[in-house]
């Protein structure tokens, strides 16, 4: 079932590759409505993939039988299907708008929930407990500028004696 996934991704990028080499015709920018519908085939293409990896890793955590795991990996699955549902029907009116804006705007529709897919699956691997690579923080720690010397006092040559308590309570 995953080569299965996997060659339809393959094939689904090749016929963007081929459709978006054969095509001269450009309607908003420097991108056609053909590349516009094979990108977004591709899009759609990977994010049945990544929906399906996140069921996988669900299968995963109702296998070892950690609740907290498979809470966050459900979450991930609910948030992905409307994503996926938005991506299907601006494919459908992609092509069927007329007017290049439109055509533009539904095309940034489609690669918005796409991201949007793709970041909901790296959360799922990050609850499954697979570690994201990205880069850390550095750890610059700046100390205060105090002296070392017990004897001399940072804050001044005499302490200020405390204040006296009000007589009235």
């Amino acid at each position: 079932m995953k080569l299965l996934t996997k060659i339809a991704v393959v094939m689904a990028t090749a016929g963007a590759a081929a459709t978006m080499y054969a095509a001269p015709n450009t309607v908003s920018g420097n991108i056609s409505v053909e590349q516009m519908l094979a990108q977004s085939q591709t899009a759609k293409a990977q994010m049945v993939a990544d929906y399906q990896h996140v069921e996988h890793l669900q299968l995963l955590a109702r296998r070892e039988k950690d609740v907290i795991k498979l809470n966050c990996v459900n979450d991930k699955l609910v948030e992905m299907k409307p994503q996926m549902n938005v991506a299907d029907r601006l494919i459908s009116d992609l092509q069927n708008a007329r007017d290049a804006g439109d055509q533009q705007q539904t095309f940034s529709g489609i690669t918005v929930a796409a991201d949007s897919v793709k970041q909901l699956r790296e959360a799922a691997d990050q609850c499954v407990g697979e570690r994201l690579l990205v880069t850390e923080s550095s750890n610059d720690y700046t100390h205060p500028d105090i002296p070392d010397d017990p004897g001399d006092s940072p804050f001044g040559p005499t302490i200020e004696p405390p204040a006296y308590a009000s007589p009235v309570n």
